[in-house]
């Protein structure tokens, strides 16, 4: 759904993403296309403007949710099958999960890749959105496992926070640093 909740967004096997009125139920314009193969995903940006859709042969595209022109060149970066992606709530970045196993971040205006790939999930990753404040990605995959992530720091917070568990520094803080460092891994379910 867009914001207002009057206009759906679906992906389809026929490689094209359309646009939907939420109250009659009728397609609204063309179907959007510039994938080659099933769509996997669509979602609208926060302002309802854009649309970012994630696709079966790799990539990442962009869309002008009232004219349904391509905004720019696909996002290329994964290897294999894109299984979804999402803005974050500024619309400033994408996040993308795939088949390859990472998390990719993406400058939603220039197009261009944010760090490196996340990595941490064996296998294929299903899923992954941005937390409301943008601070924190969540990603899940057929591993079974759902991983948050830092975005500023491109490494899985809860499993650092797990691997330091019964370090001395975080067992028993003697300084400022530490204590926060224990408090951001409680509030990250380290246990």
């Amino acid at each position: 759904f867009s914001a207002n909740g009057g206009r759906i967004v679906s992906a389809g096997r026929d490689g094209t993403v359309r646009l939907w009125d939420a109250k009659s139920g009728q397609a609204i314009g063309q179907p959007l296309k510039g994938h080659q193969g099933w769509v996997r995903s669509a979602a609208f940006s926060a302002d309802g403007g854009r649309i970012v859709s994630a696709g079966q042969h790799g990539t990442v595209r962009l869309w002008d949710a009232k004219s349904g022109q391509a905004i720019g060149q696909p996002l290329k970066g994964h290897q294999g099958a894109v299984w979804s992606a999402a803005f974050s709530a500024d619309g400033g970045r994408v996040v993308s999960a795939g088949e390859d196993g990472t998390v990719r971040l993406w400058d939603a205006k220039s197009g261009q890749a944010i760090g490196q790939p996340l990595k941490g999930h064996q296998g294929v990753v299903r899923s992954a959105a941005f937390s409301a404040d943008g601070g924190r990605i969540v990603s899940s995959g057929v591993d079974g496992i759902v991983r948050l992530w830092d975005p500023a720091s491109t490494d899985p917070i809860r499993l650092v926070c797990r691997s330091l568990h019964d370090h001395q520094s975080l067992a028993a803080p003697t300084n400022d640093v530490q204590r926060e460092a224990r408090h951001t891994c409680e509030r990250w379910g380290w246990r």
